[in-house]
């Protein structure tokens, strides 16, 4: 693997770096990127809709009223209810309160930059920072970016303007200190050798709600597309539409290529 470019479990992260001799940072095992937060009201909310949105798309995939899956969602929210009200506020972090656990930190940061990997959730990739840099360089002098001679503050009162004249307001934490989108890396380890895909990030952002309002745009016509596409084959689910908005299809299909006995699936990367 190059020397520029590292990949570990977020699991085993902290016994790789170069400072595992600190007790602290090996204890921390990375907790504070998945942190526990006392369960509310607000979060039994959280719950009960997400488990009646499942009740839904399983009452759309199987065509069977939704009535038909009322005790068994009872049942299961009368088990979520009691496990949630039995958990106890507890503090977390702490380590990172540490004076010396922040301080080797921020001598990492000063020579390596940490970013998720692609198709590899709960990876982080450690790169050298100089070299993480330089791709930056290199894909904003490319032609998929333009040089323009304007201060942020400019831009983004364009983006002001124009999210009012279509009827959208900026929605930011705090739309009066908004901030410019900005490009980072994540490298494709399952590449070989190792590739990187650039992701131009909106997230509280001046285009950040154009971005939403867009996604939805984009879904209603993709849902509109699936439809006429099953309409025209007689609703079989193997025809022209090749597109797959969770893991549910596959999973789906691995399981019934299991039980059949099939041949193994041909599974290929192909580039546009």
């Amino acid at each position: 693997m190059s020397s520029e470019i590292m990949c570990f479990s977020l699991q085993t992260f902290s016994i790789h770096l170069k400072y595992k001799t600190k007790s602290k940072l090996q204890s921390m095992k990375m907790k504070s990127l998945n942190k526990y937060i006392w369960v509310s009201k607000q979060k039994c909310d959280t719950a009960k809709a997400a488990i009646n949105d499942y009740c839904k798309k399983l009452s759309d995939k199987y065509n069977t009223p939704s009535i038909a899956f009322a005790e068994w969602k009872t049942l299961v929210l009368e088990t979520v209810d009691s496990q949630l009200n039995s958990c106890k506020p507890f503090n977390y972090d702490s380590v990172l309160n540490d004076k010396s656990v922040v301080s080797y930190l921020k001598t990492l940061h000063e020579n390596y930059v940490l970013v998720p990997t692609d198709k590899a959730s709960n990876n982080v990739t450690v790169v050298c920072k100089k070299f993480y840099l330089s791709l930056i360089h290199k894909e904003l002098h490319s032609n998929n970016f333009e040089l323009i001679d304007e201060s942020p503050d400019s831009i983004i009162e364009k983006h002001k303007k124009f999210l009012l004249d279509h009827g959208l307001e900026m929605n930011t934490p705090d739309s009066n200190n908004a901030k410019l989108p900005f490009l980072y890396i994540t490298p494709k380890q399952h590449k070989n050798p190792t590739g990187f895909r650039f992701i131009t990030s909106g997230f509280a952002c001046s285009l950040q709600q154009l971005s939403i309002n867009l996604g939805i745009c984009l879904k209603s016509m993709l849902h509109s597309t699936k439809n006429r596409s099953l309409y025209d084959n007689n609703f079989n689910p193997y025809n022209d539409y090749f597109v797959i908005e969770s893991n549910e299809p596959v999973l789906d299909f691995i399981n019934l290529m299991n039980f059949s006995g099939s041949a193994p699936v041909l599974c290929v990367d192909t580039t546009a």
